[in-house]
């Protein structure tokens, strides 16, 4: 399964504690051509095609690739926009604690962004196999990036 993922929904940290079966693909990681989506996108469709769980960015250009592609088992992750000031605040403290330049990117680009992002995000998602909206959970209980994966692979 290929999860698209809004900036801080948990890719990372997910991936770390399944490592055996999942991948945060770090688009930071490719250089940046003129094919460099198409190559990335390849590379999550043939991991996921092996059985791993393959997080990649929400970049729109990789959204567009991934629907160009015909590829089915897409899943997408995003914030509601009701939640954006949570959501501002958590980018904000992810870059302060880790004082990374491409945590610095995702913060600023939704603190300028995140209306018309999210929009366009939630747009795509709806041609995905399945989508889920940070925001909308029942009283009482929060979101969790494990539970939301397993009710999309297993119903549960």
């Amino acid at each position: 399964m290929i999860i698209v993922g809004y900036p801080c929904i948990g890719k990372s940290t997910y991936a770390v504690s399944h490592k055996y079966k999942a991948i945060d693909l770090e688009s930071s990681n490719f250089i940046k051509d003129g094919s460099w989506v198409e190559s990335y996108c390849n590379v999550a469709i043939g991991l996921s095609e092996q059985g791993y769980d393959v997080f990649v960015s929400s970049h729109d250009d990789v959204r567009k690739q991934l629907l160009k592609s015909g590829y089915k088992n897409i899943f997408a992750i995003y914030p509601s926009p009701e939640i954006k000031n949570k959501w501002l605040e958590k980018l904000s403290y992810r870059f302060w604690i880790t004082d990374l330049d491409k945590d610095y990117r995702a913060w600023q680009r939704a603190l300028h962004h995140y209306d018309e992002d999210v929009a366009s995000f939630k747009e795509d998602a709806k041609h995905f196999y399945g989508f889920y909206e940070i925001g909308h959970e029942p009283e009482g209980e929060s979101y969790d990036i494990a539970s939301v994966l397993d009710e999309f692979k297993y119903g549960c």
